[in-house]
């Protein structure tokens, strides 16, 4: 049973996302005004698929149960989770903002965003470091040292 559920809207990306699907197609119309129109039904097509997908990546669910931490993008297409036994800290932190958003490596550890800078850095027993992206990252944070410090957990 989930102790902490919360999901993070990334609206902004969602409107660069489609502003540049846009743009995209009017620059294919207007560069070449006298192709085929199937080849512009085809490149609607792939240019819906392509944005469809993207649109996978502008939002972040982040999940504590009584064993772990699981976070997804999008409908859970992709999911990460690491067990709560594994996990030696987690903090409220401020991301660089040229770090940017999505998935990617920030030097230390990966980080998973959507929007903002606000993060919670899970740092595991392994030394390895993970920063989760959220609007709640006290929220988020308390969740874990709840799990944490539980009575009868397995730390």
């Amino acid at each position: 049973m989930a102790v902490y559920s919360h999901r993070q809207q990334g609206r902004i990306l969602r409107l660069i996302i489609l502003a540049g699907s846009v743009i995209t197609f009017i620059a294919l119309f207007l560069a070449s005004p006298n192709v085929d129109l199937r080849l512009i039904g085809i490149c609607l097509i792939a240019a819906g698929g392509i944005y469809a997908l993207a649109m996978q990546l502008t939002n972040l669910t982040t999940m504590v149960d009584d064993e772990s931490l699981r976070w997804w993008f999008g409908s859970g297409i992709w999911k990460k989770s690491v067990q709560l036994t594994d996990i030696a800290s987690a903090e409220p932190v401020v991301n660089k903002w040229w770090w940017g958003w999505g998935i990617r490596y920030y030097g230390k550890g990966w980080l998973y965003c959507v929007s903002g800078l606000q993060a919670v850095e899970i740092v595991l027993k392994s030394g390895k470091h993970i920063r989760i992206g959220t609007d709640d990252p006290h929220g988020l944070a308390e969740a874990l040292a709840g799990r944490l410090a539980a009575p009868g957990s397995r730390r």
